[in-house]
C-alpha cells in the first residue's frame, strides 16, 4: 500500500506549483510526483510516449533502479495491449500473466490523457491497481493531469529543437557539400552531418560507382579497428550482394529501426559490422537510382524514433544523394580538365611535353637564369633516316620506335631536364640548369651514344641513330625561342656533317638552314625512289 507523505491538500498545491513553474525534465519531475505520494519505494516508474501508437513506444523517463530489460518488457507488454484495442479506462495490470515477471511481481499501467487523447502512459512497478485505487483521486488526477501535461510539452520542445537542429543541420550539409571535392569527401560529410542530426554516436556511409560496385565506404565515431573491417567487407563488392543494401534497396525509402535484435542476422550486413542496436538507414536516392546508404545508430541502446525524425530521413535522402551526385560530377569535371590540360601540353604518342609546354619551361628556366646566373641550354633531335623506318616497316613500327626513343632519352637524363618531342622524329632537351657549352656537349655526347645502339622495336633491331644541335644561353639567344631556333639550326649542321653533336655558331644563317632543309627532302625523295626501283630485292635498313 502506498503510503502518503503529503496531505491531499499539500500534494494538489505542490503540483500546482510545478505546473506554473519552470517545465523539470521528465525524468526528475516524475521522480518528484511520486515521492510525494510514497511510490518509489514500491520499485519505481517509467513514463511512456504513445505518439505514434500502436506502432511504437518510447520510454521518455524512468526513475533510478528501473533497469533497461525491464523497460523492454513493459514496451513490449503495452504494445500488446495497443494492438488489442486497450484504452485503459483503469489501471490495467502488468508483469503478472508474463513467463518473466517483473520487479516486484507486477506493475500497474495508467492512461496519460490530454483534450481526451492517450498521449502517454504511467506505469508503476511493484503497484497493484488495488493499491493505485486506493491513492485519493484528487491526488492521482492531479498526478496524471501533470505528467500529461508535461509529457506534451516535453514532445513539442523536443520537435522544436529537432527542428531547429535538422534545419541547421540541412545548411551545414549544402554549405560543407558545396566544396567536397569528390564522392569520399562528400560521402563523409553526409554521413557526419546525419549523425549530428540525428544525435547518434556512430554513423556509416557506404557508395557505388555507375556499375553498382561499392567504391567508397567509411565510419564515423567508430574506432580504427571498425572502419578497416567496413572497408575490408564492402569495398569493391557488388552492392545489391549487401544484406544492408538489400534491405533499403527493396524498400527506396528510410528504415528506422528501433532494435537491430528483430532483424535476422543474415539481413544485417553493414549494419552489423558498423555495430549498431538501433539505427536509421537512409538511401541515398538520386533521379539515376540508389546511389548510396547512410546509417546512423547507437550501439548499446534500442531507441524509438519519432515522427519528426523519420520526415527529416526522407528529405536527406534526397539532399545526401544531390551532395554525392555534385561532389562526382566536380571529380569528373575536373578529371576531364587535368585531361584536356594534358593533352594540350602533351604529345598523344609518346606522352611527352610538346612544343608549348617546352617553350613554357624554358621561360622559365630563362627568367630563373636572369635571377641566379645560371645557363640554361636546349639540344635539338631529329632521328636519321627515320623516313625509311616508316617506309619499310609501317608507320605502327615506326611509331613504336619513336616510343622507345622517347623512353630511352628520359631515362638517359636527370629529373630535372625535360624531353620534348616536337612533332614527327624530332626531339629537343632542356637542360635548365649549370648546362655551360661543355656540359652542355658531353650530355649531348652521351645521348647520342646511347642512340647509336640499335633498339628492339617488337623483336626487329632499328636504327635510331640523331643529329643533335646545341644552343646555350645566353650566348646563343636571350629568348626560348631563339634558343629553339638556333639549336635546330645546329642539328642540320650536325646532320650535313654527319660529325656528332654540333653547337650553334653565328656564322649559321637562316638561309643556310633553308638550303639544308631542301637538301634534305631532296635526299628523303631519292630514298624512296630507289625503295620502289628495287622492289624485288630485299630491304635492309642502312646501318
Amino acid at each position: 500500500m502506498l503510503g502518503h507523505r503529503l496531505s491531499e491538500a499539500d500534494v494538489v498545491t505542490e503540483l500546482a506549483r510545478v505546473m506554473a513553474g519552470t517545465p523539470a525534465p521528465l525524468g526528475i519531475l516524475l521522480q518528484t510526483c511520486l515521492s510525494w505520494i510514497g511510490a518509489l519505494s514500491v520499485g519505481g516508474a517509467a513514463l511512456l510516449d504513445v505518439q505514434q501508437l500502436p506502432e511504437a513506444w518510447h520510454v521518455a523517463a524512468s526513475t533510478p533502479g528501473v533497469e533497461d530489460a525491464e523497460l523492454d518488457r513493459l514496451t513490449l507488454q503495452l504494445t500488446a495491449l495497443s494492438t488489442a484495442g486497450s484504452r485503459w479506462p483503469e489501471p490495467v495490470l502488468l508483469g503478472a500473466p508474463t513467463p518473466e515477471p517483473l520487479q516486484g511481481g507486477s506493475a500497474s499501467a495508467v492512461a496519460l490523457t490530454d483534450s481526451g487523447s492517450v498521449v502517454g502512459v504511467l506505469v508503476v512497478l511493484g503497484c497493484s491497481p488495488a493499491a493505485w485505487a486506493a491513492i485519493e483521486p484528487s491526488v492521482r488526477n492531479a498526478l496524471l493531469m501533470c505528467l500529461a501535461r508535461r509529457l506534451v510539452q516535453a514532445a513539442a520542445h523536443a520537435e522544436a529543437v529537432f527542428a531547429k537542429r535538422s534545419a541547421d543541420a540541412t545548411l551545414r550539409l549544402f554549405r560543407e557539400g558545396a566544396f567536397a571535392h569528390d564522392v569520399s569527401e562528400a560521402g563523409t560529410i553526409v554521413a557526419r552531418v546525419a549523425a549530428q542530426a540525428l544525435q547518434t554516436e556512430r554513423a556509416g556511409v557506404e557508395v557505388v560507382d555507375e556499375h553498382g560496385i561499392i567504391s567508397f565506404a567509411i565510419g564515423v565515431g567508430v574506432s580504427v579497428e571498425v572502419n578497416d573491417a567496413i572497408q575490408s567487407s564492402l569495398l569493391g563488392k557488388v552492392a545489391a550482394d549487401s544484406p544492408g543494401w538489400r534491405l533499403v534497396a527493396l524498400a527506396s525509402e528510410p528504415q528506422l529501426v528501433d532494435d537491430a535484435k528483430l532483424i535476422s542476422s543474415r539481413k544485417r550486413g553493414f549494419i552489423e559490422t558498423l555495430g549498431v542496436r538501433s539505427f536509421a538507414a537512409i538511401p541515398l536516392l538520386s533521379r539515376t537510382g540508389l546511389r548510396g546508404i547512410v546509417i546512423c545508430g547507437e550501439a548499446a541502446r534500442s531507441r524509438h524514433w519519432t515522427q519528426a525524425e523519420r520526415d527529416f530521413t526522407a528529405r536527406f535522402s534526397l539532399e545526401g544523394a544531390l551532395i554525392v551526385d555534385a561532389a562526382r560530377l566536380r571529380a569528373s569535371e575536373r578529371a576531364q580538365l587535368v585531361q584536356l590540360t594534358h593533352q594540350a601540353f602533351h604529345d598523344a604518342l609518346t606522352g611527352l611535353p610538346n612544343r608549348s609546354l617546352l617553350m613554357e619551361r624554358a621561360a622559365q628556366a630563362l627568367a630563373s637564369a636572369a635571377r641566379r646566373g645560371s645557363r640554361p641550354a636546349i639540344l635539338m633531335l631529329d632521328i636519321n633516316d627515320f623516313k625509311r623506318v616508316n617506309d619499310i616497316f609501317g608507320h605502327t613500327r615506326g611509331d613504336e620506335l619513336l616510343c622507345e626513343i622517347a623512353d630511352l632519352l628520359t631515362g638517359t637524363l636527370r629529373s630535372g631536364d625535360t624531353v620534348a618531342r616536337l612533332g614527327g622524329d624530332e626531339f629537343a632537351i632542356l637542360l635548365p640548369d649549370n648546362a655551360d657549352i661543355t656540359q652542355a656537349h658531353a650530355v649531348a655526347t652521351k645521348v647520342g651514344a646511347r642512340l647509336d645502339a640499335p633498339l628492339d622495336v617488337g623483336g626487329i633491331e632499328l636504327d635510331a641513330a640523331a643529329s643533335i644541335g646545341i644552343a646555350v644561353f645566353p650566348e646563343h639567344g636571350r629568348t626560348a625561342a631563339e634558343l629553339i631556333r638556333r639549336a635546330d639550326v645546329a642539328m642540320y649542321v650536325a646532320k650535313r656533317m654527319g660529325s656528332g653533336p654540333a653547337l650553334y655558331r653565328r656564322a649559321q644563317d637562316d638561309s643556310a638552314v633553308e638550303r639544308l632543309r631542301l637538301y634534305r627532302k631532296g635526299r628523303d625523295a631519292e630514298t624512296t625512289a630507289a625503295t620502289f626501283a628495287h622492289a624485288d630485292r630485299p630491304l635492309e635498313l642502312p646501318g
